[in-house]
């Protein structure tokens, strides 16, 4: 299955499923049950629901369809444009885009190269769908902000599991390497997962390791994770 490091019998899995479940269980009924906590969150989700609308917004006048945010070039110059992002090749015009996201990002912070390389999923992911809706071939939704907020948590550092399929195929196409560290429940219990941080050499020589996801792949991964489902609840 693609995308999956190869078996490394010396690095021990996460352990047993249904202590995950148990301990994930317990930390969840002190959050809803301690005294103060209702207020707590309601007040937290009404900030973070406030933010998450304020970058979905700026995302979508950012990631514009070039016709639009150029109104002043012909239809024709248009189509040379992406005929010349034919001839060039996709990856390429891609990597070219990450300095420029990086350069004209509003966080002044993402100049330092270390904080940048903690960064690296969330910029280059950023630049991906900037190319794709840039050229038509996508459109930008409020829940591409969404998905870029979670990235950023790699940097704390962090795993990010997800279900979302778009998210695990767009990190992968985006050539980052974070993306090991990337992953769905089913990985996170029965596979082996990388060692250390999200960045650097050690997590560079990782994700070497790691082989692109494929859509079938993510399917017959999904397909998996529902399995192992239903064996923990027989």
């Amino acid at each position: 299955m693609g995308g999956r490091i190869p078996p490394n019998k010396a690095t021990p899995f996460l352990g047993d499923a249904s202590e995950f479940f148990r301990n994930a269980r317990r930390v969840w009924t002190d959050l809803i049950t301690e005294q103060g906590h209702t207020e707590w969150w309601e007040r937290s989700g009404r900030l973070i629901a406030s933010h998450v609308k304020d970058r979905a917004d700026h995302w979508i006048d950012l990631a514009r369809n070039w016709r639009e945010r150029r109104p002043e070039h012909s239809e024709a110059k248009h189509e040379d444009t992406l005929r010349k992002i034919e001839q060039v090749g996709h990856d390429a015009i891609r990597r070219a885009v990450f300095p420029y996201v990086v350069r004209s990002h509003g966080d002044p912070q993402l100049r330092n190269p270390a904080l940048r390389d903690r960064m690296n999923a969330y910029l280059r992911v950023m630049a991906l769908r900037l190319f794709e809706t840039g050229r038509g071939a996508e459109t930008a939704t409020p829940n591409d902000a969404e998905d870029l907020i979670q990235l950023q948590h790699l940097g704390t550092p962090a795993f990010l599991m997800t279900a979302d399929a778009d998210i695990h195929f767009d990190v992968s196409r985006a050539g980052t390497f974070q993306a090991p560290w990337v992953r769905r429940l089913v990985e996170m219990l029965e596979d082996d997962l990388p060692e250390g941080s999200p960045w650097g050499a050690t997590a560079i020589a990782q994700a070497a390791r790691f082989g692109p996801r494929s859509k079938q792949g993510l399917k017959e991964l999904a397909a998996r994770e529902l399995q192992a489902v239903k064996e923990l609840r027989e």
